[in-house]
């Protein structure tokens, strides 16, 4: 039988894992981690693949983050539609909590998918986009900062 090729299927896709085990490698300090490769071995996958994941790293954990805000509003929303009742006082403000969290988390979302296409087109970037990365990156945005270093533009970072 002839080995398949292309895309795995979503089902059989093994990225969340390691996208979750990549943001738990992230989450410690560098010295204390293990290299990429290390962990890449320890998953038993390419470094390529790691590497690949943990430059959408921060797009990922945004969307999953999204998805949980919006996943505990509409869960209480669909209990008070299940027994036809109107909020109760201590349902409405976490509906509320959660609606802007997931508003403000769509934004984020939204950030990481734009620096995500910017990564790619990095060398047609406009004025206002390398100003926006300068902005960012002055606000602690790691991926932004490590744009503008590679592009050799460092010192747009505002102190």
């Amino acid at each position: 039988m002839s080995s398949m090729k292309g895309r795995k299927s979503k089902q059989d896709s093994r990225a969340d894992e390691i996208r979750a085990e990549l943001a738990e490698w992230n989450q410690q300090p560098e010295s204390t981690r293990p290299s990429l490769r290390a962990l890449a071995r320890e998953l038993g996958t390419s470094h390529q693949l790691v590497n690949h994941y943990l430059a959408g790293l921060d797009e990922w954990q945004a969307k999953r983050q999204c998805e949980e805000y919006r996943r505990l509003k509409d869960e209480i929303e669909a209990r008070e539609k299940a027994e036809h009742r109107w909020c109760t006082p201590q349902e409405d403000p976490r509906v509320c909590i959660y609606g802007r969290k997931w508003l403000a988390q769509m934004f984020v979302v939204a950030r990481e998918e734009a620096l995500s296409h910017w990564r790619r087109q990095k060398k047609n970037l406009t004025t206002k986009q390398i100003k926006t990365l300068g902005e960012l990156a002055s606000r602690g945005h790691k991926g932004a900062r490590k744009m503008l270093e590679s592009m050799g533009k460092a010192e747009m970072v505002k102190k």
